[in-house]
């Protein structure tokens, strides 16, 4: 479910006296997205994509409901055709530029084999699987990625509402009094919401790496 972004529109407006309501909504979507980007805390898991034989490529589409765009992949996994659900197994991530310079110059039309790797273009939010397939798999690619709201978004998922409203009411508060010379301008002030803004946002990104629950993050100290 969905809250539209109009939702925060009271709230704020009495925060910043005079301030347009398209202005306020503009300021909470990119509050929403610096916060997503910063957390990924919005997670999608696609439908099953088919996989076809000699074909390398496979360009992500997000369902236009969603309002939401790719921030990055969480994980793609991979199955056999025929194979139960239980039988996908993880690709691993590889870097275009890295490859190139360790790999031979060829190595992007490696083919014939089931795939164990993968590589992402961000511009095309297209999906390459290394070496490129032997044979077809129907449903056989599954894809997680990372959401933002798009640069039109009218609304954004229930969890951010009901979880993070005030932090999203403090990071579109503190963008709205930074902007200089207009009557609800405050620069003094904007500094102390941004500041709660980025202390909670920060918190959520620590509570991310341990799960949500009481586990300690342990840091293994890097040799010297």
């Amino acid at each position: 479910m969905t809250t539209n972004l109009t939702g925060w529109e009271q709230e704020i407006a009495g925060m910043v006296p005079g301030c347009p309501a398209f202005l306020i909504t503009r300021q909470v979507r990119e509050c929403v997205k610096d916060f997503c980007r910063e957390t990924l805390l919005w997670d999608y898991t696609l439908d099953e994509i088919s996989v076809v034989d000699g074909t390398k490529n496979y360009t992500l589409s997000i369902p236009s409901v969603q309002q939401g765009q790719i921030i990055e992949i969480k994980n793609i996994k991979y199955k056999d055709d025929g194979e139960d659900d239980d039988q996908y197994s993880s690709l691993s991530p590889i870097v275009e530029t890295d490859m190139d310079m360790t790999d031979s110059g060829s190595w992007e039309f490696a083919d014939g084999g089931t795939p164990s790797k993968f590589y992402f273009d961000m511009k095309t939010d297209t999906v390459y699987l290394y070496p490129i397939p032997g044979e077809d798999s129907a449903s056989g690619l599954r894809v997680k990625v990372y959401l933002m709201p798009t640069e039109d978004a009218t609304y954004v998922q229930d969890f951010i509402y009901d979880k993070y409203k005030q932090l999203v009411t403090d990071g579109a508060v503190a963008s709205l009094l930074k902007i200089h010379g207009q009557p609800w301008s405050d620069p003094g002030m904007s500094q102390f919401y941004n500041s709660e803004y980025e202390r909670k946002r920060d918190n959520l990104k620590m509570k991310k790496w341990t799960g949500f629950t009481n586990k300690l993050l342990r840091i293994i100290p890097r040799g010297v």
